[in-house]
């Protein structure tokens, strides 16, 4: 609703309570009634009273229920700012942490290149003091042999043989000045070298972290090139058995003893040993055997049909893995109910065909009717056969082909059902019959 329809309706609402109140309180005066042992009067102002404070508070009651902005800044108001200014607070301090991890970045990088310039200006420096403490030692040769000289040629120059002997004195100072210098530049190099070897330490702690991931990529690409070689060997060698694929199934009827369950189950591993090596599967070498089974996977099958031991039970015995022509197979097995799926004469798909057809034509609503009900006992948990199959229609070929040639004189609407022939367990198979009815009457099955 828009503001100004909203303002309206305050309005209309504020004047007719209003009205309201004022007759209200017109006809307490008039009728002179008294509440609480009020006078009239006094009466008729508690009621014009309570009319202000209804009309106060439909007119808010109706901004709150139309607005639902009004109803958030109302009462939740406080929260909402509270939140705002926590994630201000937030926002802030990462912006300050941001700021700070930048400067430090910045020092760091100055600081790095502020001792790359030291280290040049060492360098300088040093390369300077030499020059001058060699250009000292020139001077102080040099004044030596004008000493030498002054002093052989007259011994009458002792004044300029003593300024001389200054100048050599000066030149010994500025040489012993030149070399303490030379000694602190040699000491300050020494500490930048050790700075620049904690450097280099560090970036060869990187390169050998370096190395280390080539030397894990290398053996990743030769784990990779083993695994292609795996593949290409098992592309050349064909699958027998696919994992989980049923070797043996055997149905166990209730009220067996422990020892009739293990020789029944051991039966059974042998006729799963025996179709193992029909499919192209070898010994084991420790145990001479195809098929290999755990003896705690044992333990947990004999504990499953210890369970309930009156109820008839389906075992099969499945292939863990997929198995490889000349390779044994590790085995697992099952244990279900053999329970009943579905009851005699239960209808287990229908379809409405128009007769006469060709018998061509019913045989492929035939077949379908039958995958319809195929596809329902699978989903119902019946256990197909050894060839997959979970039961096989029709039963009778002759009975089949007789309903074929039946249904040819037969002319409008009918149904066709696929109707359980008998009691349907999990262990199956699969027994259907096909009725074709007509207005709830059967005029033809076969089994």
């Amino acid at each position: 609703m828009s503001g100004y329809w909203l303002i309206l309706v305050i309005l209309l609402l504020g004047g007719a309570l209003a009205t309201l109140g004022d007759r209200l309180g017109f006809k307490v005066g008039k009728l002179k009634l008294s509440v609480w042992g009020l006078r009239p009067k006094d009466t008729a102002s508690v009621a014009a009273f309570v009319t202000g404070m209804v009309i106060a508070g439909v007119t808010v009651g109706t901004i709150l229920l139309v607005d639902g902005k009004v109803r958030e800044g109302l009462f939740q108001l406080d929260a909402l700012k509270a939140d705002l200014e926590d994630a201000r607070s937030q926002k802030q301090a990462i912006r300050t942490e941001l700021a700070t991890t930048q400067q430090q970045r910045i020092k760091a990088e100055a600081q790095l290149e502020q001792l790359q310039q030291q280290l040049n200006l060492t360098k300088t420096k040093e390369q300077s003091a030499k020059r001058n403490q060699l250009l000292a030692q020139q001077k102080l040769v040099t004044l030596q042999g004008q000493v030498t000289v002054m002093q052989q040629r007259s011994r009458a120059t002792t004044r300029q043989a003593t300024q001389a002997q200054s100048q050599v004195v000066q030149a010994r100072r500025n040489l012993s000045h030149a070399q303490i210098l030379v000694a602190k530049l040699k000491k300050q190099e020494l500490n930048l070298r050790q700075q620049q070897n904690q450097l280099l330490a560090s970036n060869q702690n990187l390169g050998k972290s370096l190395d280390l991931s080539r030397r894990e990529l290398s053996r990743l690409d030769t784990r990779n090139q083993e695994l292609i070689a795996g593949v290409v060997d098992l592309r050349e060698r064909s699958v027998i058995i696919t994992a989980k694929e049923v070797l043996a199934t055997g149905l166990m009827r209730g009220g067996l003893s422990l020892t009739q369950h293990r020789t029944l189950l051991e039966n059974l591993l042998a006729g799963a040993e025996l179709e193992a090596r029909k499919r192209g599967s070898v010994t084991y070498e420790k145990t001479n055997r195809a098929v290999l089974i755990y003896p705690k996977e044992v333990d947990r099958i004999l504990d499953l049909l210890a369970q309930n031991p009156q109820q008839e039970k389906i075992i099969q015995i499945r292939a863990a893995l997929n198995v490889l022509k000349d390779e044994p197979v590790l085995t697992y097995g099952t244990v279900i109910t053999n329970a009943i799926l579905f009851d005699r004469g239960e209808i287990m798909a229908s379809r409405e065909i128009a007769l006469p057809q060709d018998p061509e034509k019913l045989t492929t609503v035939f077949a379908q009717l039958l995958q319809q009900a195929s596809t329902r006992a699978r989903s119902e948990g019946i256990l197909p056969s050894g060839d997959g199959k979970i039961g096989s229609f029709p039963a009778d070929p002759e009975a089949y082909s007789q309903l074929l040639a039946s249904l040819q004189k037969y002319h409008g609407s009918v149904v066709v059902q696929a109707v359980t022939a008998d009691s349907i367990y999990t262990s199956g198979p699969l027994m259907l019959s096909i009725l074709v009815l007509q207005n709830g009457k059967v005029l033809a099955q076969a089994t």
